[in-house]
């Protein structure tokens, strides 16, 4: 990193600095951080175990015209000065799209805009330096009940990152901070889609599933609850088709993520919140 300082000055006197810097790509440092593994349920660190504590950061990073090279060399001189050696951040995908509007990953070209490229090579080459783990999640603000178009761009996405970045030691991807599965009210036609699609894997045939569900011959198989009895059939099938929208979707980005780079740490804090009263669970897991 290269440091920068403008200085102002009035009858030859110092009235105002700024400080700014830039950083000289390194592959030497970039790939100079710690390295990290995952053996059973302990990370490793030179085949030794190892306990990681950190802090977490939001896209602000990408976005405020305050942070810059400078901003995040003292951030992570601070951490490591703390005992910190974990960076997990969240909000950082959604600044991709600025350029065409929304958080629609489907709308970028082959690869990310170039301005994002250089900010996150620079933040991730200091992190290097201090040897901060990074824990970027590859997505935010996405429901994971998408269409098929969708995922695939979510998927071409998180293979360019990971095999970017495939030379970094040190670094875990979060899939992305408390995805929910919900959809809107009335039914999206893709939803729709992927409800008959799943109830053909899990029964056999869409005849065969409403049978199951007790369903009249002909009827539109929509993911709506029947009763709410204790033997609500149509209830059970909406909570499966839940569960089977959020692995379809982990699955893929995991995917995406293994093409990229074989050996790179996935993992995806998973909030479940209910369809209608928004009880909330959660659920990590780890790949």
């Amino acid at each position: 990193m290269q440091g920068i300082t403008a200085q102002l000055l009035v009858d030859g006197q110092v009235v105002d600095t700024r400080e700014n810097a830039y950083v000289v790509q390194s592959d030497a440092i970039r790939q100079a951080g710690r390295g990290l593994t995952l053996k059973g349920n302990y990370f490793e660190t030179g085949g030794r175990p190892v306990f990681l504590t950190g802090t977490n950061q939001t896209g602000v990073m990408w976005h405020s015209p305050r942070e810059n090279p400078l901003t995040w060399d003292r951030d992570f001189q601070a951490m490591a000065d703390s005992g910190l050696t974990l960076w997990r951040v969240l909000h950082w995908s959604p600044f991709a799209t600025r350029v065409g509007g929304g958080n629609d990953l489907s709308k970028l070209g082959a690869t990310p805009p170039d301005s994002l490229v250089r900010q996150t090579d620079a933040i991730v080459q200091l992190a290097q330096q201090h040897g901060v783990v990074l824990f970027p999640c590859t997505h935010d603000w996405i429901q994971p009940a998408v269409d098929d178009e969708t995922l695939e761009a979510e998927k071409r996405w998180c293979a360019w990152w990971s095999k970017h970045y495939k030379d970094v030691p040190g670094l875990i991807w979060d899939l992305e901070n408390e995805p929910t599965v919900q959809w809107a009210n009335p039914i999206p036609p893709h939803i729709t889609a992927l409800y008959q699609r799943y109830l053909t894997e899990r029964h056999g045939s869409l005849d065969a599933a409403r049978a199951w569900l007790g369903a009249s011959a002909g009827e539109a198989l929509t993911p709506k609850a029947g009763n709410g009895a204790w033997n609500d059939l149509r209830a059970v099938s909406v909570e499966e088709f839940r569960s089977w929208l959020v692995q379809r979707w982990i699955t893929a980005n995991v995917a995406g993520l293994k093409a990229g780079n074989p050996d790179v740490l996935v993992t995806v804090g998973f909030l479940e919140v209910r369809q209608k009263d928004r009880k909330s669970t959660r659920l990590n897991s780890s790949h």
